[in-house]
Formats: structure tokens, sequence, C-alpha cells
């Protein structure tokens, strides 16, 4: 593609060079990928330069997505970029999947998230917080997993299989993104004359698998006691209930019917009380922590060979009891004669009686209401859990688009390089700053040792401190943790004078807090961020301002350091709070030599 410079009236012919890795071998999660830019590649196009590889998931323990928000931006924790001829440090953006998964999810619009669906393993059907239509709740999307083969669906979907259809090995997939970055990025809009410092070299630090990924959906799996785990996944942690065992005598049991979803259209039922297949006890139930399995064998997708499965027997008191080690699983889904439609779950090795899970959902084994938990089973956290996943690269390229402008153009850059003066060129890009904050709390004041001469906002990220990564949690998620109010104190002054509210993000349901969006709004604004929405604001939570507008900058290094002020209602968690400041950096290179002004 060419695009047309003004200042020269003419077409600019430009190309893409394939740029390798440093070795063409399998990258794992963890590793640290470099690139040596060359010279040659004289004027870098940071618009259509990105990187590129495949992609694939080993043991997984369940079905799993990188980032919800921002896709494989997920795998990357620090980006570098120096200068080849003498190591001189350009851009250095630490925790970048934090500062990513923020700047993605409000850049977006329907549009553009099914792009980044395409190119970037954003998986549209995984994510809970849309407030979309039933149909497009995780646990009823599995089957669409760009990382996993999931059991299939369709009206002629009547199997029996002892086929684990997660497999441990994942989907090989082809990612190709571009970085947030201001030298070769999407920071950045103009052209990067890399000859003028002898060519780049890049290193991308990536983060463990167990950051990076997290389970498409926590239907099937609770806390190791049966109770129900909001922390896991998007807080859909729940129970099955049992329809029906098999058998329903006094004989261990070979088998447990799930209540599954009918098929719209299709002459089914959901229990039969004359054949033993008690009604649920509806919406009480629901509530309760127990679920249908949705979408046929999709909603199971967690319930996986070789696991073992637990339940509460249908006593006054229920029993938490091991039904045993599930062997098959199956959907008779083309059912249409007017018979039950049902998800069944082949056990070993049980020890339990059949006649101590009849009754239904919430039922005793009459049909009658007794407790919620009665006849509801499960996977404990533990066992769901007890692998760690593993994230494999292969093909690792930067794809660089370069331009070949008039060669007066580069003469004259050189020129100015020769000079006293120099060349000068600005970029945009992040600093981050990290701070700690212990829960007990409640007044916090950090002081943020800032040297940039030209900063534009600062965005501060509050994130759980000492817990271990997982793919039962998001990893990347912000902490409202009761936060009050917030301003930040610029060269001695609060900044904005009023404090901005947020206790409206605690209230259960949240509430908007206008104030504070606006901010958010401003803050992306002077990086260059285009805001394209502004929804789910307590799922997305950041502290933000904007230390410039129309496009002018800040000199923070005058004041020495910029400080936040956070309150807090009642905090419970450790936090850590991370700053990203963006703003301006130039590079300058003269007759002696090459240096960064912050």
């Amino acid at each position: 593609m060419n695009f047309v410079a003004s200042q020269y009236e003419k077409t600019i012919p430009s190309k893409s060079t394939i740029t390798p890795s440093d070795r063409q071998l399998e990258y794992a999660d963890g590793d640290t990928l470099r690139f040596e830019i060359p010279s040659f590649q004289a004027h870098i196009d940071p618009r259509q330069t990105y990187l590129k590889f495949r992609v694939k998931c080993r043991d997984a323990p369940t079905a799993l997505c990188f980032s919800k928000k921002c896709g494989i931006h997920s795998l990357i924790d620090n980006v570098r970029i120096y200068d080849a001829d003498t190591n001189l440090l350009l851009e250095n953006i630490q925790n970048y999947a934090e500062l990513a998964e923020k700047l993605h999810i409000y850049s977006e619009n329907r549009s553009i998230r099914n792009k980044r669906g395409l190119t970037e393993l954003l998986e549209y059907g995984a994510r809970a917080f849309d407030g979309e239509e039933y149909d497009n709740l995780p646990a009823r999307n599995a089957d669409q997993s760009q990382l996993f083969k999931t059991y299939p669906t369709g009206s002629d979907a009547t199997y029996s299989t002892n086929v684990d259809y997660t497999s441990v090995d994942g989907v090989e997939c082809v990612v190709a993104f571009r970085l947030y970055s201001g030298v070769l990025g999407q920071l950045s809009s103009k052209m990067f004359p890399s000859f003028i410092v002898g060519g780049l070299r890049v290193e991308i630090d990536l983060n463990t698998a167990s950051k990076a990924l997290g389970v498409w959906t926590a239907e099937g799996i609770t806390a190791d006691d049966g109770t129900v785990d909001k922390t896991i996944g998007d807080g859909d942690s729940c129970r099955f209930g049992i329809v029906q065992p098999n058998p329903s005598t006094a004989s261990p049991l070979t088998s447990v019917d799930l209540y599954c979803e009918r098929n719209a259209g299709y002459n089914q039922i959901t229990s039969d009380a004359g054949g033993g297949a008690y009604p649920p006890q509806g919406t009480s139930a629901l509530s309760a922590g127990g679920r249908a399995v949705k979408n046929q064998l999709v909603g199971a997708i967690n319930l996986r060979v070789g696991q073992k499965l637990y339940g509460y027997t249908n006593a006054a008191t229920p029993v938490l009891s091991l039904l045993g080690t599930i062997s098959s699983l199956d959907c008779n889904a083309g059912e249409n004669a007017g018979g039950l439609v049902r998800v069944r779950v082949g056990l070993t090795g049980s020890l339990v009686n059949g006649a101590d899970f009849v009754g239904g959902m919430g039922n005793n084994n009459t049909g009658n209401f007794q407790n919620f938990l009665n006849n509801t089973c499960f996977v404990r956290k533990t066992d769901a859990f007890s692998k760690t996943p593993r994230v494999i690269l292969n093909d690792v390229e930067f794809v660089v688009k370069t331009a070949m402008p008039p060669q007066a153009y580069t003469e004259r850059l050189l020129k100015q390089a020769q000079t006293e003066e120099g060349m000068k060129l600005d970029y945009l890009t992040f600093d981050t700053y990290r701070n700690n904050i212990n829960a007990s709390e409640r007044v916090v004041q950090i002081n943020i040792p800032a040297i940039n001469r030209r900063a534009t906002s600062i965005l501060s990220l509050p994130v759980q401190n000492n817990v271990a990564n997982s793919v039962a949690h998001n990893n990347l998620d912000s902490v409202i943790d009761t936060a009050k109010d917030y301003n930040y104190l610029v060269n001695n002054k609060l900044q904005p004078t009023r404090k901005v509210p947020l206790r409206q993000l605690s209230q259960v349901p949240p509430r908007t807090e206008q104030i504070a969006l606006f901010e958010t709004e401003k803050a992306l604004g002077a990086v260059r961020i285009m805001v394209k929405q502004l929804d789910y604001q307590d799922e997305n939570f950041f502290i933000a301002r904007a230390l410039a507008r129309y496009g002018t900058i800040y000199n923070l290094a005058e004041d020495g350091n910029i400080s936040l002020r956070v309150e807090y209602d009642a905090p419970v968690l450790n936090k850590l709070m991370i700053s990203y400041i963006g703003g301006l950096r130039r590079l300058i290179v003269n007759s002696s030599g090459k240096y960064i002004e912050p």
C-alpha cells in the first residue's frame, strides 16, 4: 500500500518486510521474543507494522481463552525497544497487558471487536458482561472457541462419547496484531527513521500462561465444599441439577442425567414425574446456584472425562458425596418424539446409591421442595484447575512496513543529525510506576516520582496484590475495593479541585459515576485513544486524569513528582497501583551522539 505525502505532492512507495525472531524454534509462555530490525529498513510506517505468530495451548485443565477484553495482548508483559548501535532505550512499557486491556475495551465498537476476533484471538462469545441477550452467555458459546475443540451442536447432535472434546493440545491459531507502541505500533501515525539510530532491537517479555489465560465459563465448577464461588471466571460458578440417577434403586450409580435446555422447535420435555424425572425448583433453585446445562453438551464443557463428580443427596440435611469418576458424556439432543432430553454423565467407581439422588434439583425423593442443594452435582475447583497450562508459539515474525520517501527528505535528516542542534523526533509512549497499598489503608496518598517533561495524561490501575496467578480468574482485572473518591496533586494543587466520586461503583448493582467517566474519556483522548464506548465502568475500572489538553504537554519534571490521593470506605484487599504516565518522549540525534529526553 502506498500513501501520499502532501509535502512532495507525489506517491511514496512502500513495502512490507518480514523480520524473523532471533530463533526460529518454539517459544513458551514466560520467554522473551527478540527481533533485530536492520538500518536499511530506513523509514518504518508503524500504522502497518505488526507482530505475527502461531499460538496454541497445551495441558489445559478446561476450555480457556486469552483476555476477554484484549485477546492475545494479555500474553505480553513488557515491551522494550532499543537502538541497535548503542543500546539506547527508546521505549519501555511495563505491565503491558494490564494497560492494553483498558485501552482495548474503551476503544472498541462492534465492528472493531469482530475484527480483533479474527486477528487477535479476542473470543467474542466468551464475555458475560456485555449486557446482551441470553444467547450470548459464555456457557452457551464455548463451541465457538478458537483455541479448543469442543462439543458439537445441532439438531442431529445425538452422540455418545468417552472422548474429551476439549483437546489438551488445543488448536493452533494464527494471530497478527499491532503493539501499543509509540515507535512501532498503534500510538504513532508517523514514520520512524530507524536508519538514523542504526536500526532497532525489540524485546518482548511474555506472561506466564496462568496469567494470560482465563477460564471460558465457570458453570459446573464450585468451591471444594460445593458452594458457589463468584471468584471463578466471570462469577458464573454453579451446580448442575440431577434430573434422575441411573439406576434409581439402591445399586451404585452408573450415570446421572442432568437437566438441559430444549432444542427450539423440537418436541422435547425436560422432566417427567411419571418416569421418575421430577421437575426442578424453578427460579428459586437458579438463584441459589443451580443450573441446567446450556446448549446441549456445550454448557457442560467443564465436566471432563477423568474428573471426579461430586453431589448432594436428597436428605433433609444434604450430604456432600463423591458420585464417581466421569467416564463419558452424551446428550440426546436429537430427541423429537416428546421424550426426555438430558445430558448423561457416565460414572465409574461409584459407591453411592441411586435412591439418594431421586426427586429433582432442590427436592426430596418425592419431588417436593426440601433444600436447594438437594440433587445437585459439580466439579470441585481444586480438581478442575489441577493442571498448569502452557502456551506455545511458532513462526514468530515482525512484519515491518517501510516507506521510501524522496532522497531529499532522507538527506535533510542526515544533515540535521550532524549539526549541534540535531534531529529531533517526538513520539508518544507510556512510563510505568508502581506503588503498594495495604488493605488497612482507608486514606491513601501515593507519590509518583515522575520525570516526564512532556506528559499528557495519567492512568492509575489498582490491581489485587499478593494473589497467585490462575486461569480460574482474570488476572488483569482492576479492583474498586470500596473506593470512595480520588484526586491528584500536581504542583501542590489538587487536580481536579473537587474530589472525583467513585462510591456508586461499589453499589449492588453498580451505578455509573459520571464525573469519573468524563475524566477517563479525557485522559484516554490525551494519549490518542479514540474512545468508542463507555459502558461497564465498574468492570473496567481505573483512575485517570488528563494533564494537558488540545494537544499540549505538561512538564512534570519541574514539579518533581505527582501524587494520587484515594479514599476508601471499607477496603479489604492489598493492592498494587500501576500508574501509566502517557506523554511525548524526544529522541535527539546530533553531532555529539544520541540521547532521549523523557
